[in-house]
């Protein structure tokens, strides 16, 4: 029976240069893309807040339109 080797997260190859880049944009630029999206979080947050026994779905409309505008605004590079 051949041998399986597991590589760990560390062990696996990886570009660093892309790893970096990858940090920085999560760190220092996506925070400033999303704040685009301040009224639409307002407005998730506030349904979610408003209800006492907050079930899945409850928020959808206003969860899909901030998720819609965060996935907008992270693809803008």
């Amino acid at each position: 029976m051949p041998s399986l080797t597991v590589m760990t997260e560390i062990e696996m190859p990886h570009n660093p240069t892309a790893v970096l880049q990858a940090r920085q944009y999560l760190r220092k630029e996506l925070p400033l893309k999303i704040r685009t999206c301040a009224k639409q979080a307002l407005v998730y947050g506030t349904c979610v807040s408003e209800w006492n026994n907050l079930r899945k779905g409850d928020c959808e409309k206003e969860f899909q339109a901030f998720k819609q505008c965060v996935q907008k605004a992270a693809v803008k590079i």
